[in-house]
């Protein structure tokens, strides 16, 4: 069975996609008929996430998350959970993540707006700090301690700590 949720969402976006009826370990069948389908999304912090009843229709279920549900989605990797439910039973349907970004839709006057991820970010400050301290020293060889000094320098600090 496939649960084709994208691999990529766009905060702000509608999503929509099926899920099939299916069958339990057992062979029993798992169907909109007598089950109800509840979709979770989990973010890695407090209080994000998000859950959606899947509506009933032949053949399956029909997800739809509403635009104003995934504008509140931090950028970053999401696990989610599709779970069928008839009284005390529960059987997971499917389970996957999607990575959110951010939308570069805007009302005023458009902020900065970097769209790299955390680590591409991460990655040029280091670089930068690689950059400097090799030009300073005259040296491309960094130690360790060589490399949080020039992280301190750049103002890097969460970096030079580790």
């Amino acid at each position: 069975m496939s649960i084709l949720v994208p691999d990529l969402i766009y905060a702000g976006d509608t999503l929509v996609f099926d899920v099939p009826d299916f069958k339990d370990a057992i062979g029993n069948s798992i169907s909109s008929g007598t089950y109800t389908l509840t979709w979770y999304a989990r973010f890695n912090h407090t209080h994000e996430g998000a859950t959606v009843v899947g509506t009933a229709q032949s053949g399956g279920w029909r997800v739809t998350v509403p635009a104003a549900t995934t504008a509140t989605f931090d950028a970053g990797l999401w696990t989610w959970q599709a779970i069928a439910t008839s009284g005390a039973l529960a059987h997971t349907a499917g389970r996957g993540q999607y990575t959110v970004k951010t939308t570069a839709a805007y009302t005023g006057q458009p902020a900065a707006y970097d769209d790299r991820s955390r680590a591409e970010i991460d990655l040029s400050y280091v670089e930068t700090a690689f950059a400097v301290y090799a030009a300073e020293a005259d040296t491309p060889i960094l130690l360790a301690s060589e490399l949080a000094f020039a992280c301190r320098l750049l103002g890097l600090s969460q970096i030079a700590q580790k």
